[in-house]
């Protein structure tokens, strides 16, 4: 594209350092940012010139992609801080702000994404170089910039953006208030695959391609919604939303998610995750979509697609939906379980279900021959030592029947009711994190200044390294290696067992004492 027509250039960040080891040993997904380019297409519709930037894609260091904005000698910058889920938005911000210090206001900034949004006046006086946050979604923020000829004189007008003049923060949700886009299928038409690099480019997750290196692309992610129902304590998903706090999924119709679904077909994809937060779900009505149908003609296309998708144990409904998502080419079903203690999955908004219900459904998935991946939390606000030990007695219990488990340590994302409390306790201040305590890289899972947030009855020591034992413990076991061995050779296994040979730095780990205490706990025996 002529640069002189250019009047948005899409940034998708470069955060693969959060995952150290891992990543430069290629097993995370390296995802097309799908966000990206479905606002690359609403901007064109609009009349813009525009372009994306994959930087995650190329791996540019920060000072690569600030060239790179800078050769394409863009009118706005629009960095998308939008991860590989919800959650991943804050430990993004470490990379986009070495980015936008860089640029050095060279060129004008707008950040979107979960972060951005919950904490939009620390964003603008902590990152250098950014000139303007998106609250909620950044669609009609970046059109009404760019249709104001950034002139400073119409800020005040622009639902959703917040920036500094003289040194004041200014929000026009104050006066105006920011919404979600109602309706989809007229305002998110298509996607600009175009404009991104081939999708043979990116990669599936270790675990999705069956533990086959040599098989991870193509790989597409696509969302068929925006938005979840649910308000499960520790999730982020609907920080961006309107100050009536409502919450609620859009969905494109099926028409429109078919050729979308079509146009990846067509591009020879072989693995598709459906990113949406709640793709399960059975939601009728004017304005929802009934997955039944919609599954239906997936599966009268017969795409032959490798998909995995997010359900709840309480949206996994019954075995005639369970046999059509198989059928539609849904192989893999993520399972939000995240504790084995009913009070802990109540505080955390996550009630609803009882262990028997895990238990059955956990069989119906199973018996309609899908593969699952367990999600599960430990360092929840109400979870003790005990609590944990629970939820790892039923992680064990299911090491036959989940293909692939995921456990994280419960940290406070901004914009989360967890979050809200855990200040109110006093449990973080209000500064945090500083610089000090490793800015905003402790949000960030896999990073060596990775800290859960803990709770009341534990420190983030003590949760960190429950989990990281966990984790070890059952990609270790051997009845769990044979039951992979079972069905994917041994391969498989050697690609597990050099996974877990690699150990993730944790500076959190500063007491002897307290590392011993929770390695003598009676499950890791």
């Amino acid at each position: 594209m002529n640069s002189k027509s250019l009047d948005v250039l899409i940034v998708h960040p470069n955060f693969s350092g959060v995952y150290g080891e891992l990543a430069k040993k290629g097993f995370p997904a390296i995802e097309p940012p799908f966000p990206a380019a479905v606002s690359a297409d609403f901007y064109r519709n609009q009349g813009h010139g525009v372009a994306i930037l994959d930087a995650n894609l190329e791996r540019l260091s920060p000072e690569e992609t600030a060239q790179r904005i800078k050769n394409y000698n863009p009118k706005l910058v629009s960095i998308i801080g939008h991860g590989q889920q919800p959650s991943d938005s804050t430990h993004m911000m470490h990379a986009i702000g070495e980015v936008s210090q860089l640029v050095d206001g060279e060129y004008p900034i707008i950040l979107s994404g979960n972060h951005a949004s919950a904490l939009p006046e620390r964003t603008l006086r902590e990152t250098p170089g950014l000139k303007f946050v998106a609250i909620g979604e950044e669609h009609r923020v970046v059109d009404a910039l760019l249709q104001s000829g950034l002139n400073s004189n119409n800020f005040a007008e622009i639902p959703g953006l917040a920036y500094i003049d003289n040194g004041e923060f200014h929000d026009s949700r104050k006066s105006i208030g920011t919404f979600p886009l109602a309706n989809l299928n007229n305002e998110l038409l298509g996607v600009a695959w175009d404009l991104l690099p081939d999708l043979k480019n990116y990669r599936a997750h270790n675990w999705h391609a069956y533990f086959d290196d040599e098989d991870r692309s193509p790989y597409a992610s696509i969302y068929t919604s925006l938005g979840c129902p649910f308000k499960c304590g520790f999730c982020v998903i609907n920080v961006g939303y309107d100050q009536s706090g409502k919450r609620d999924i859009r969905y494109w119709d099926s028409d429109n998610m078919i050729k979308k679904i079509d146009d990846i077909a067509e591009k020879g994809v072989k693995h598709v995750k459906f990113i949406d937060e709640m793709f399960v779900l059975e939601s009728k009505g004017e304005d929802k979509r009934d997955i039944n149908k919609f599954l239906d003609r997936m599966i009268e296309r017969d795409y032959k697609f490798n998909i995995w998708a997010y359900a709840r144990i309480d949206t996994v409904k019954n075995q005639k939906m369970l046999d059509r998502l198989k059928a539609a080419g849904v192989n893999w079903l993520v399972l939000g379980i995240e504790s084995a203690n009913a009070d802990v999955r109540k505080d955390s908004r996550k009630g609803g279900f009882s262990n028997d219900k895990i238990d059955e459904h956990v069989r119906n998935v199973r018996n309609a021959g899908i593969h699952i991946l367990g999600n599960y939390m430990v360092g929840l606000p109400n979870d003790t030592l005990d609590t944990m030990q629970e939820t790892f007695d039923m992680v064990m219990k299911y090491r036959e029947e989940t293909l692939w488990m995921n456990v994280y340590s419960a940290v406070a994302y901004p914009g989360t009711p967890d979050h809200a409390m855990a200040l109110q306790k006093g449990i973080i201040s209000k500064d945090y994190p500083t610089k000090e305590q490793g800015g905003w890289n402790v949000y960030a899972h896999h990073h060596k200044s990775f800290s859960p947030t803990g709770n009341e009855n534990l420190t983030p020591e003590e949760s960190l390294r429950f989990r990281d034992n966990m984790f070890n413990a059952y990609f270790s076991d051997g009845t769990y290696l044979e039951f992979v061995r079972r069905q994917f050779g041994d391969n498989a296994v050697a690609h597990l067992e050099s996974m877990t040979k690699t150990k993730l730095q944790r500076d959190v780990y500063k007491n002897p004492e307290v590392l011993q205490r929770v390695d003598n706990l009676r499950c890791f025996k």
